[in-house]
């Protein structure tokens, strides 16, 4: 497959922001936390949706698409078993089904998750962290095997503010015995996207969207429908695209308040917006000026928005 592209036109007209990648993988491995089942609307329709929900199929999960960008999921039979481990490598979010399985599995066995072209990003944040919660860590190799005697709420201060780790010490501790407090936990609106489906099933979360969330450990967790976030990511490539071809578009079916700090970064380099609740028209601009670009943790410029 290949791409021609004749450039030297503007863009214009309308175009809609998918359901957040980012939030759909945490959200779908979320359902194993439960033998009911989970109904997902507005899930992106991409490859690595796909192995996420092939890893649930090969647990013993079902899976199946019931509309466009809905996928309904029960996980009821989800037995543990050998990982796929070509699913797993190639898909570095495989590792979000830890803190689920490890609420109904006393030993999870774990490859090195791959997936990620830009070089090998270790796990100690999330294995220091499920530590916390009494969670013994093994590895030999690329191969992990994960322990406990019973998920216990505790303090977990994380040394970095990772996404995918305060996911994970989310999920775990929603079936752990007792409070546990996660200090220095990512903000980002995915993770508030998880922390909303995790109380529709029935989990006591509060402090979603700042650095301290709290989760009270709770007996049974229930099936939940809900609706995926837009992809903040895709709505900036939107808009920075009309941009760089000089045109009119207008993004709808986002969120503003998400890309509050790119937008301004625009703004001085001279483009112009409509701002309205749920969409943004980027307005014709003249000669853009040139920025220096510093990414930062949610809510600043994102490393994949750059």
């Amino acid at each position: 497959m290949h791409f021609v592209i004749h450039g030297g036109k503007k863009l214009s007209g309308t175009i809609s922001v998918s359901g957040s990648k980012n939030a759909s993988l945490p959200i779908i491995a979320a359902t194993l936390l439960t033998d009911e089942p989970c109904v997902i609307d507005r899930v992106p329709r991409i490859s690595d949706v796909e192995t996420m929900l092939n890893i649930l199929r090969s647990l013993g999960g079902e899976a199946e698409w019931t509309g466009d960008h809905q996928v309904t999921i029960c996980t009821k039979n989800t037995q543990l078993q050998p990982l796929d481990q070509k699913l797993v490598k190639n898909l570095r979010a495989s590792l979000l089904i830890i803190g689920p399985l490890l609420t109904r599995f006393s030993e999870v066995p774990l490859s090195e998750p791959g997936g990620c072209i830009i070089g090998n990003r270790p796990l100690d944040a999330h294995i220091e962290g499920l530590a916390k919660l009494g969670v013994i860590v093994e590895r030999t190799k690329a191969h992990y095997r994960l322990t406990h005697s019973g998920l216990r709420g505790a303090l977990v201060p994380l040394l970095e503010a990772s996404v995918t780790a305060t996911e994970n010490i989310m999920m775990a501790a929603c079936r752990a015995g007792g409070e546990t407090t996660i200090i220095n936990a990512a903000c980002e609106p995915h993770v508030q996207d998880l922390a909303a489906f995790l109380r529709a099933m029935g989990a006591d979360i509060e402090g979603e969207g700042t650095s301290v969330i709290r989760v009270r450990g709770v007996s049974r967790l229930v099936g939940a429908r809900h609706t995926v976030i837009p992809d903040d990511i895709e709505a900036g490539t939107f808009i920075m695209m009309a941009l760089a071809t000089h045109g009119s578009v207008t993004v709808t079916d986002l969120r503003p308040e998400t890309l509050v700090v790119p937008l301004e970064k625009l703004k001085s380099m001279g483009a112009q917006f409509d701002v309205k609740k749920d969409s943004i028209t980027i307005l014709q601009s003249g000669v853009l000026k040139a920025a220096k670009i510093e990414t930062r943790l949610y809510p600043g410029i994102p490393t994949d928005l750059q």
